[in-house]
């Protein structure tokens, strides 16, 4: 299934036609969890990344764009499901999304979209100012930011930034999480950490490892082509 919806993703509106929406684990993600954001300490102090709880990185590949935000550095993660998940915002290229310009308090998008999780406000996204830098995209212009990357951004060799709204992950749990992941550069440490990880998940959600999400291997090489999961 991810692989036909790999090989058939391209520019569109419509996030799970664009796609699959993959995670790396860049530490924005509870340690014991890592499929929940970041918390509060247990003596009542923020984590470094409570801030940042509302929201994560994630990138968007299909055959025109294969590339991640942590590049090839083996670093594996999550595979989300497109049918629960939401988008703050699109990057057609690295956004910034931990920018403290980007960081809403209380947490979470303003209601007139003045402050937006790990995004432009109103007013400032893409499709307003009518280029594809120093702004992002609203989810209703996906198409025009896969465009962006593919056009000006050098899609053979940068990723794009889809900033997620953490609150449509954790509220869809365990079907938010189809698949837990590494590559085929991945260190011991990183295949270590996509196995427990999984571990973890069925045994949170009382899955077995036959129903539970897959682990898989990603690879968007050429050497992976159009069928990059295996």
């Amino acid at each position: 299934m991810l692989n036909d919806r790999f090989e058939s993703g391209g520019p569109s509106n419509d996030l799970e036609s664009a796609g699959i929406l993959v995670r790396q684990l860049d530490g924005l993600n509870d340690v014991n969890k890592p499929w929940l954001p970041c918390r509060h300490t247990g003596n009542g102090d923020s984590s470094w990344c409570a801030e940042m709880a509302d929201r994560w990185a994630t990138s968007l590949v299909n055959p025109g764009a294969r590339n991640l935000y942590y590049g090839v550095r083996g670093i594996g993660g999550l595979v989300l499901n497109t049918r629960v998940a939401k988008l703050f915002c699109a990057y057609p290229a690295d956004g910034n999304s931990m920018d403290p310009n980007k960081i809403c308090n209380p947490p979470g998008r303003a209601a007139d979209g003045s402050c937006i999780p790990g995004c432009y406000p109103v007013g400032k996204q893409c499709n307003e100012v009518g280029h594809a830098w120093d702004c992002s995209y609203a989810p209703s212009h996906l198409k025009e930011c896969l465009e962006a990357q593919q056009r000006d951004m050098g899609a053979k060799s940068r990723n794009n930034e889809m900033v997620v709204d953490l609150t449509s992950i954790t509220s869809n749990l365990p079907q938010a999480i189809l698949g837990f992941w590494y590559t085929p550069t991945s260190g011991s440490k990183e295949v270590s950490d996509a196995i427990n990880a999984r571990r973890a998940f069925l045994r949170e959600y009382h899955l077995s490892p036959a129903t539970g999400p897959p682990l898989l291997i990603l690879d968007l090489t050429e050497k992976g082509g159009d069928r990059p999961f295996s």
